[in-house]
């Protein structure tokens, strides 16, 4: 302790005898060598949190916070409570601690509910708790989709009527909310009818009723009539065609015209006509006996003369040949087939007003067009009976939403690149600041070795006192301050010569 006392004493001796000037340079570079270390111990010990739920049911977040709470677990909220943040190393184990505890609910309570044995319920609750359980059950179901974020089912089970007409249905409404940029198609929202139609007795999908979180209803494809749902069946079966052909036409075309330089449009007209004929067709010139019919008649008479006896009578019944055809139409066959499409031109180097370099656009010849017709008329299985029209264009496309798309990704890389020299920079200049600043610390430890006057040189010989090493000399000089101040101001005096002893004794712990 006395020696790091006598080493405060000295470095505050040190920093008075500095100018102004110099007093200023070492402050400001020991504050802000303090504060950067401060920032670097504040940036070291500060946990990162991470995202543990999202989007969560305030009273779900709830629970889950006062679980965190009793396990002493850090956590952070934001938006508005529906985010918890935790540790970034104990997210994982946290997530299964509360799996392991049925947290958060999703979809409200199922089956365990009955783990419960509850002696003085009624039937009552029973009805309520089971109604409470299938509905926690489907809502856990339908949230396992991969489009499904979260659901939520209600149903309405009404208790049976004596009379069949008075029977109320049984009716579901299901609320989804859907992950972000997902969407569910025709055949994901019959799944989820059928699926909860299926687990509850009485429910008939078209009495389930399917929102999504934003109040569209998903289940207009479910109602009784037939015609509106075999309408969106030919829709999607009409674009499907479409996009098939396209697809084909497109990447023959771009093997040939390169990438980006061709589009096609497909529209198919398709006859959904459901139609059963039966057809019999028959051949007059070929016949077939289909039955013999032999009968014997007796006439009177007299047998000696040769009158009378019996007569034979033979029927013979012919079929003509026929055919039966039964013939049933397939439903959606192409009627007719147009195809449309553009085709880019080529571009060659040139010069333009300025000198500067341009693409001028060249179209494609006559003979080249032909061509590409023929080809997008084999890929498409072209018949002109049918009625098909093919219409291949040659112009020019629009290229400026492109290019401007390519100047923004250069001008935000540029601004990365700028960003990321910025951030290398200022982390240089900490490092310089704090050498510095390091520097700056270390050499005020150090006394200043002033040049000695002509009155101080030992024994009055400049040449002897250039061969007497520095240390003598700093030796000689604060022996000869401590005898001057000494009659001047004997308490500097008594402080140089306190200075003077420490570091003696230091330099000889040393050696």
């Amino acid at each position: 302790m006395p020696q790091i006392k006598a080493l405060f004493a000295q470095l505050k001796e040190v920093f008075l005898k500095l100018d102004k000037s110099k007093r200023i340079v070492v402050a400001g570079t020991a504050g802000a060598t303090f504060l950067l270390l401060v920032a670097v111990v504040f940036w070291a010990s500060r946990k990162d949190f991470e995202v543990l739920y999202s989007q969560m049911d305030p009273q779900e977040a709830g629970v889950v916070v006062q679980k965190l709470k009793a396990d002493k677990i850090p956590f952070r909220l934001t938006s508005g409570g529906t985010t918890i943040l935790v540790p970034r190393k104990k997210v994982y184990e946290v997530r299964l601690s509360l799996a392991s505890q049925g947290l958060p609910e999703q979809g409200g309570v199922g089956y365990e509910i009955f783990d419960k044995n509850n002696i003085g319920a009624t039937d009552f609750v029973q009805k309520i708790n089971y109604q409470r359980a299938l509905e926690g059950e489907l809502a856990r179901t339908i949230s396992s989709l991969n489009e499904v974020k979260r659901a939520r089912v209600h149903l309405v089970l009404p208790d049976e009527s004596l009379f069949v007409e008075d029977q109320k249905p049984t009716t579901a409404s299901v609320t989804l909310l859907l992950k972000p940029g997902r969407r569910l198609n025709d055949g994901q929202v019959r799944g989820i009818a059928n699926l909860v139609s299926a687990s509850v007795e009485g429910l008939k999908p078209q009495n389930v009723t399917i929102v999504d979180s934003n109040g569209n209803i998903l289940s207009r494809i479910l109602q009784k009539d037939d015609t509106a749902g075999l309408t969106a069946t030919q829709i999607a079966l009409q674009k499907n065609v479409e996009k098939y052909y396209a697809g084909k036409v497109q990447s023959l075309l771009e093997t040939v015209v390169g990438t980006g330089k061709a589009t096609v449009r497909v529209s198919a007209d398709l006859d959904f006509n459901k139609v059963q004929q039966t057809v019999e067709k028959y051949s007059p010139d070929t016949t077939v006996i289909r039955s013999v019919e032999t009968n014997y008649q007796i006439t009177p008479g007299d047998t000696l003369k040769g009158t009378g006896g019996k007569v034979e009578n033979r029927i013979q019944n012919y079929e003509i040949n026929k055919t039966v055809q039964n013939i049933i139409r397939g439903v959606g066959t192409i009627r007719r087939l147009s195809v449309a499409v553009m085709v880019d031109g080529k571009y060659i180097s040139a010069k333009g007003k300025n000198g500067q370099p341009v693409q001028q656009y060249v179209p494609r010849s006559p003979q080249e067009m032909t061509k590409l017709t023929s080809v997008v008329k084999s890929a498409i299985g072209y018949d002109a009976k049918r009625g098909d029209v093919v219409n291949v264009v040659n112009i020019a496309f629009d290229h400026s939403a492109f290019e401007k798309e390519q100047m923004a990704l250069v001008a935000a890389e540029k601004r990365a690149r700028v960003a990321r020299m910025i951030r290398s920079g200022l982390y240089g200049l900490a490092g310089v600041v704090a050498l510095f600043a390091l520097w700056k610390i270390l050499r005020s430890f150090r006394t200043e070795i002033q040049p000695l006057d002509e009155e101080e040189i030992p024994f009055g010989n400049e040449d002897i006192a250039q061969e007497i090493p520095t240390e003598i000399q700093r030796k000689i000089q604060i022996q000869q301050k401590v005898a001057n101040l000494s009659t001047e101001n004997p308490e500097e005096a008594a402080k140089l010569l306190k200075a003077w002893i420490v570091e003696e004794v230091t330099e000889d712990a040393e050696t």
